[in-house]
């Protein structure tokens, strides 16, 4: 039997029908990507499975005792507890268990040998669910996604609302639980966190259904695509690019059976309207006409996913050297961001920004931009240059203002009936020009907020964070008109498609330095796995010291050092696990009125386990 089943599933809200009769099963250990445009109701369906609202219509089984996770909302948690102690709370059973099996220690080393039965079994659970391992696997997870070791210790009171919803994410994977609904986990992480993520989800036994835009994600994470379109589910098996190629295909059919059949009917209307008139063929028009009405007509196909259709022109052309930087420093509380920062873009060239989150990827945008002067530093534009900035925050958009208003503002020149032919491009069709931008959704002022950067024919783009709250469609509409625009592009993000369809170099941020890669982020990535050292880089420290090679092999030395105590550890840690999983077996065939025995063996594994914690200590230090 499936753990989830649909079965003709109806929900509607007033004067919209989200589900109509849907049908599908979720099988254990699947892992699902459920993908629809924005507001098509796939939120809904997760509210449907965690029982947060019921259905209409229809039949929602799930097999009895399944665990379902699903926190996409901030929970209360107690003032005084620290972000550890929060993450901790996943596995508040096992930490119940562990102070019984405590006591059952002590009771046992006095002589209490009628405990032994369930000692061993509360030792089993212990041991099977990860009790040996949790202290460490909610660390790992934690640095994982961003929190770093000093942040451990702070307060849930104290964190940013990104930081809360990254801790939920902590939560949701580290719970023990059957089924993870994770609507959009990757939200709020930097290009770290996203492939920490992404190799804990596909490396999950779990059943796991998520919600996202992430198109490398969507490709590497999932078993089976379940699409939502037009209140109906279809599910289609493999990654999302196969389920790209399978609906590309479907339509290139339908496509086809639609022309030959528009074909074949005017052929046989032609022939009817020539033959019409004549007595002799009465008969052969009417059979005709009788063939025509039975004919099960063929649907012109739509499209899947509309999406947003448009190109970017620039005015002009700049000349060759578009944007000089030079000795570009910043700090914040006396701690650099970036300092002797120095490069130079040229026409047609593409650059990232990349680095962890609070790195300085939106400040730095922001002082090649002149909106600040840094710490310090010279920034020129070449002649003719036009930039446009798309801030991630929309603070440049004017919320009283209507849509149409709004597109006006940067193009007065521009005829009302020619601006809003050119929203319907952006998918605001009809009324809705007239709307306040304060009414629309994140992704519609992010389409807005588009519209108004390409009006202004820029041939330089600074571009921050552009795919935030845009759906699957509306991402590669943006990444196709990118790859045809003729002019420059300054590009923060953590899209990790589009920096590897768009750029040709990086600025990588992290810890107050800086450097220039080449190539994208794929092979930035390879790279940093492989700690290749000969790859070509241009290092943007203006000053280097003459002891930079000998301070390198130093560090190198260390690091081995590091590492061979890293792998003895965990051949210590392996070999103890298996002692004291030897050790708990011994109990139950121990004959319950030897207690000299008893008391020997209690006092050798209360001995191994304190090595082990402090095994896993010294692991914990070293790999922080």
């Amino acid at each position: 039997m499936s753990l989830i089943r649909f079965e003709n599933i109806c929900k509607s809200y007033p004067g919209k029908i989200v589900l109509d009769e849907v049908n599908f099963q979720i099988e254990a250990g699947e892992h699902i990507a459920l993908v629809g445009r924005n507001g098509c109701g796939k939120t809904t369906i997760f509210q449907l499975i965690a029982h947060r609202i019921e259905p209409d219509c229809g039949i929602i089984e799930q097999q009895r005792n399944v665990r379902i996770s699903y926190l996409e909302q901030i929970p209360y948690f107690p003032p005084h507890l620290t972000l550890l102690e929060i993450a901790e709370m996943a596995f508040n059973e096992l930490k119940e268990i562990e102070e019984k099996i405590k006591e059952y220690e002590n009771k046992i080393s006095e002589g209490n040998t009628e405990l032994l039965n369930e000692y061993s079994k509360l030792q089993s659970y212990y041991q099977v669910h990860g009790g040996y391992h949790y202290s460490s696997l909610t660390k790992k997870v934690l640095a994982g996604l961003g929190f770093n070791h000093d942040s451990w210790s702070r307060k849930f009171n104290e964190l940013s609302g990104g930081q809360q919803t990254r801790l939920l994410l902590v939560l949701s994977l580290l719970q023990d639980a059957d089924v993870l609904l994770l609507d959009e986990p990757d939200n709020y992480l930097d290009l770290e966190g996203k492939e920490y993520l992404e190799e804990f989800l596909t490396s999950s036994p779990k059943t796991i259904v998520i919600i996202s835009h992430d198109q490398r994600l969507l490709n590497r994470f999932p078993h089976r695509i379940l699409e939502l379109e037009n209140g109906k589910i279809t599910s289609y098996p493999g990654s999302y690019q196969n389920y790209r190629e399978i609906k590309e295909q479907q339509y290139q059919k339908q496509q086809e059976w639609f022309e030959q059949q528009e074909k074949e009917l005017k052929k046989q209307e032609e022939w009817i309207e020539r033959f019409r008139y004549k007595k002799t063929r009465a008969k052969q028009v009417q059979s005709r006409i009788k063939q025509i009405n039975k004919m099960v007509l063929i649907e012109e196909p739509k499209k899947y996913n509309p999406k947003l259709n448009f190109h970017i022109e620039s005015e002009e052309r700049g000349n060759s050297l578009i944007l000089f930087a030079e000795n570009l420093c910043m700090h914040y509380d006396n701690q650099p961001l970036y300092k002797d920062l120095s490069f130079q873009l040229y026409q047609g060239e593409r650059l990232g920004i990349i680095g962890p989150n609070g790195s300085g990827k939106t400040t730095l945008l922001k002082h090649l931009l002149g909106y600040h002067k840094g710490t310090h530093g010279i920034v020129r534009y070449g002649h003719n240059v036009k930039f446009a900035y798309y801030d991630q925050h929309h603070n440049d958009l004017n919320p009283e203002n209507e849509i149409l208003q709004e597109v006006q503002s940067v193009r007065p020149d521009v005829i009302p009936t020619s601006l809003r032919i050119f929203l319907g491009a952006f998918l605001f069709h009809g009324d809705d020009v007239f709307k306040k931008v304060k009414t629309l959704s994140g992704g519609e002022q992010s389409r807005l907020a588009l519209a108004k950067l390409i009006l202004q024919k820029p041939n330089l783009l600074f571009l921050d964070e552009p795919t935030n709250h845009m759906d699957l469609a509306s991402r590669e509409a943006l990444e196709s008109a990118l790859l045809n625009f003729d002019g420059s592009i300054i590009l923060v993000t953590h899209d990790r498609e589009l920096l590897d369809q768009i750029v040709e170099r990086l600025i990588v941020l992290k810890d107050g330095k800086a450097e220039l890669v080449w190539g994208n982020y794929s092979h930035y990535l390879w790279r940093e796995k492989n700690n290749q050292t000969n790859v070509e880089l241009i290092p943007l420290l203006k000053e280097q010291k003459s002891n930079t090679f000998e301070e390198a092999k130093q560090i190198k030395r260390e690091q081995r050092k590091k590492e061979r105590e890293l792998e003895d550890i965990e051949k210590q840690i392996e070999i103890l696990e298996y002692e004291i999983e030897d050790l708990e077996l011994s109990f139950a065939q121990i004959d319950p009125k030897n207690f000299q025995k008893i008391q020997t063996l209690t006092r050798e594994l209360k001995n191994k386990k304190e090595l082990l914690r402090s095994l896993y200590t010294q692991w914990e230090k070293l790999v922080e």
